[in-house]
């Protein structure tokens, strides 16, 4: 099963920026920051319980894009 993820209204602008940071570093960065982005919202919706309950709805998930840098 599942779950429906979304993200807080904030986070759309703020990935976008962090996206156009890393394109401007290196061809292609922001893309792959773009999947990775996709890659945790897909595992939250499998497994919610991932990451740690942040507030009463929401939960905050970590990356290891930059690990792999």
């Amino acid at each position: 099963m599942s779950w429906h993820v979304e993200f807080a209204p904030e986070v759309e602008p703020d990935v976008a920026e962090a996206a156009d940071w890393y394109e401007a570093r290196q061809a292609g960065l922001g893309a792959k920051f773009i999947e990775e982005i996709i890659h945790v919202w897909e595992a939250l919706a499998d497994n919610p319980l991932l990451n740690s309950k942040n507030q009463k709805s929401s939960h905050r998930a970590a990356t290891e894009f930059l690990e792999r840098l």
